[in-house]
This record gives C-alpha cells, sequence and structure tokens, in this order.
C-alpha cells in the first residue's frame, strides 16, 4: 500500500488516548492500525514522549473581518490565528463590512479568502434583500444562514430557514431581542439575560411548527440551556453552542478590565456561569466555539462606552483553555469531541475526527507545557484579551492540514492561500 506519510503517537480517539498510528495519503486518512508495518519506504513522524496528537479543531463561529475591516483581522493573519490554536477549520459570519448578504460582496469574499487562508474554512451569508440571492449563495457552497437581532422581523425570514433545512444548510441565529438591549454600561445590564432566553423561546417555537432545523450560538443563561433541553425532548431540530469566555468568565471582569470584558451577548452572573459551565460539561451543548471577534487595541481602549466594539480574539487560547480543564479534572476527556467531532458533524464535513476517509487535519500538543497567556503574544491582529495572565497547561507544537504541517512552534509554514473554501471542494 501507498502512504504519504505515517504518524505515530498517542492519539485521542473519541473517548481516550491510544498509542496508534494513522496512513496518510493524499491528504486524507487511508488506515489505522497499532504500527502499519504494511506501508514501507513511507515518511513516518513519531510524536513520544511529552506529546499527544488531536484531530484538527473545527471552529464553527468566526469573524475573520478583511474587506474594510482588515485593519481589525484579515484571512491570513486570522487563519494563522487559527493554526497556532490547533483549529484547522474555521466557518466565517457574515457581518463584514460591507455586509455578505448579496452575490457580489460573497464573491468577494471568496477570492479573498482563497488567497489568503491558511486552514480550510467555509463561509455564511447574510440575510439577503431576495430569495433569489440566497439560492445563488448555495450554489455557491455557503454554509448556511446567519441570523442577526436586527433580521428578525424580516418578511422572508422563514422562508430562507426553511430553505436551508430542506438544501441541508446550517441556519446559524444570535439569539437576543433588540427590544430588551439598552446602551450605556455595565454592558451585562444593557444586553440583560431576557433579551436572550426570549429569543430562544421565539426560535424554539418556530423550530417545532414548522419543523426547522437552528443552531442557536453563544448561548450565555441557564434558561436558555433548560430551554433548548425541553425541546429537544419534543423533537425539535435545535443544536447550541458556548464559548470559552462564557463557561470561564463571569461579569465580574466589567470592574476589573472595564469595556475591554465589552462582548455580544455579555459575560453573565457567577450562578449563570455555573450553570453553564456545568451544562458544558455534561454535554447538554453541542459544540464549543470561539466567536473571535478581533479589534484593534485602540479600539478597545476608548474611554466612552458607545465607542467601544464588542468582541475579542479567541482562536489562539480556547484549546488550551480546553485542555488545562480537562488536565485539572474539571472536564473528561471526550469534551476535546465538542470542539471537533461535534461541530464537524453538524456542518457534514470530513473533520475532526481519525477516520478513515477523514481528512488528515490533526494537532500535536506538549501536554505538560505551561505556559501564561499573554495577548501581545498572539498572531492574530488583536493584542488584547480578557484571559491574559492565565496560567494554561498544553502548548500547541504543530499542527497540519490535510497531511501538510501549516505551524510549527510558532511559525507559520504555508504559503498565503493554502487553506481551501470546503464548498468548493
Amino acid at each position: 500500500m501507498k502512504a504519504d506519510m505515517i504518524v505515530s503517537g498517542k492519539l485521542f480517539m473519541d473517548y481516550m488516548f491510544i498509542e496508534a498510528s494513522f496512513a496518510v495519503y493524499d491528504g486524507r486518512i487511508i488506515a489505522i492500525g497499532k504500527s502499519l508495518p504494511s506501508f514501507s519506504n513511507t515518511k513516518r513522524i513519531e510524536m513520544n514522549g511529552s506529546f499527544i496528537i488531536l484531530p484538527g479543531m473545527i471552529d464553527i463561529h468566526v469573524h475573520m473581518r478583511d474587506l474594510e475591516l482588515s485593519y481589525k483581522e484579515d484571512w491570513f493573519s486570522g487563519t494563522s490565528s487559527a493554526a497556532a490554536g490547533g483549529v484547522t477549520f474555521v466557518a466565517d459570519m457574515p457581518n463584514t463590512k460591507p455586509k455578505t448578504n448579496n452575490i457580489d460582496i460573497l464573491k468577494k469574499k471568496m477570492t479573498i479568502a482563497d488567497s489568503k487562508s491558511v486552514v480550510d474554512f467555509g463561509l455564511y451569508f447574510g440575510v439577503p434583500r431576495n430569495m433569489e440571492d440566497f439560492e445563488k449563495a448555495i450554489k455557491l457552497g455557503i454554509l448556511g444562514l446567519k441570523i442577526y437581532p436586527e433580521d428578525y422581523n424580516h418578511p422572508s425570514l422563514v422562508d430562507l430557514i426553511k430553505k436551508c433545512t430542506v438544501s441541508r444548510k446550517l441556519t446559524v441565529v444570535h439569539p437576543e431581542l433588540l427590544e430588551y438591549v439598552s446602551n450605556s454600561p455595565p454592558h451585562s445590564r444593557a444586553r440583560p439575560e431576557i433579551a436572550e432566553y426570549m429569543a430562544v423561546r421565539k426560535f424554539i417555537e418556530l423550530s417545532l411548527e414548522r419543523d426547522l432545523r437552528i443552531h442557536l450560538t453563544h448561548i450565555t443563561t441557564y434558561q436558555s440551556l433548560l430551554d433548548i433541553i425541553n425541546a429537544k425532548i419534543k423533537g425539535a431540530n435545535i443544536t447550541c453552542d458556548v464559548t470559552p469566555h462564557h463557561i470561564f468568565l463571569n461579569c465580574g471582569l466589567e470592574n476589573k478590565i472595564g469595556f475591554l470584558s465589552k462582548v455580544n451577548p455579555p459575560l453573565r452572573k457567577e450562578s449563570d456561569r455555573i450553570m453553564l459551565f456545568n451544562g458544558f460539561r455534561s454535554f447538554l451543548v453541542d459544540a464549543y466555539v470561539t466567536d473571535h471577534a478581533p479589534h484593534s487595541n485602540r479600539e478597545k481602549e476608548k474611554v466612552e462606552y458607545s465607542e467601544v466594539p464588542p468582541g475579542f480574539p479567541g482562536l489562539e487560547i480556547a484549546l488550551p483553555l480546553l485542555l488545562d480543564s480537562v488536565f485539572k479534572g474539571d472536564f473528561p476527556l471526550s469534551i476535546l469531541n465538542l470542539y471537533s467531532r461535534n461541530p464537524a458533524h453538524i456542518l457534514g464535513l470530513k473533520k475532526g475526527a481519525f477516520v478513515i476517509g477523514y481528512d488528515a487535519d490533526f494537532v500535536v500538543v506538549n501536554y505538560k507545557k505551561r505556559w501564561i497567556i499573554n495577548g501581545e503574544e498572539f498572531i492574530s491582529k488583536a493584542k488584547y484579551t480578557p484571559f491574559e495572565g492565565f496560567e494554561v497547561k498544553g502548548k500547541i507544537h504543530k499542527t497540519f492540514v490535510r497531511g501538510i504541517n501549516v505551524f510549527d512552534d510558532g511559525e507559520i509554514l504555508v504559503r498565503s492561500g493554502f487553506g481551501k473554501n470546503v464548498g468548493l471542494v
């Protein structure tokens, strides 16, 4: 049998680590076994000692910016940041400038991403003015539709979600009702819990009534989680995700770091954080996402609340934060599936797991390495983080996409544009 390389070491296989090897040919996994001796004269990579091998992480909610916001992030800096964090696929949101909700901007964005991306990617489409544009976007290979609070009253919203459902595309909803939102600090009060869980209930009801597939992103409240669990019991085709900042941080950070902590939806009180943390640990959510939302340091350091944009980068630290919690015993090892196998399944990707026929995307981690999170060291253009100063255990050593080493100890090894659009493959 022919292979491009054999990789051996402690592999994460669904629920545990096992000493094993896998063979890669033409970017895909073609065999998995103890040592695979039948492959001769093949390049072998042995990762022993303090190294573990994970499937590449799949982040289904990021903002690569670019276009008129390239000073915040662009497709090369953003996907380089992903590679540095062990993320081998990113799904990009459409709230760019200009918005990605018409065919011309979608094509332009695809061209830019094709020319710059370091890891594989896909694109969501914003709510368009007409169904014709959306049907064209589906043919161009979008992942699905992203609905923001300002889109809730769009006259064709239900038809768009239905089109997504029958086309096996994902409808991602940012659940917050704007009627409950104000514009005065603190941010956690300006966008209260009721804004979220009332929106969650709105889309749960829609899913149940119309048999629609809906994904509720970055949920932050225990009430939302309870409603989603109950909806699933009733048969709703609903999935949801959480972010690192909503399970590890609380709104008390607003008093410590000020507007740097501003994010939509906001950080919540400690009781909600604990319940969400426990729900995540119990696999009551379907995926873990960064909502990587970079801004310039200058923007985040403004003194007027209304002038500070919400969001922060997360791609380089999401996996280390997760691993650190696993090593502390806070999460079971299988929690890694919520950042790999599960999100890949949600999008229908043959990624995120060591399975024959899947893309050979994998990450080598030094699990003994302790380090301090420092925003100034990020590859992302956004050099800040609410996790500043956190000590974590587990350092990304190498990242491979389709069998090619794209990141190695702080260095990007591939050309700009190596990453592929999964909608066009």
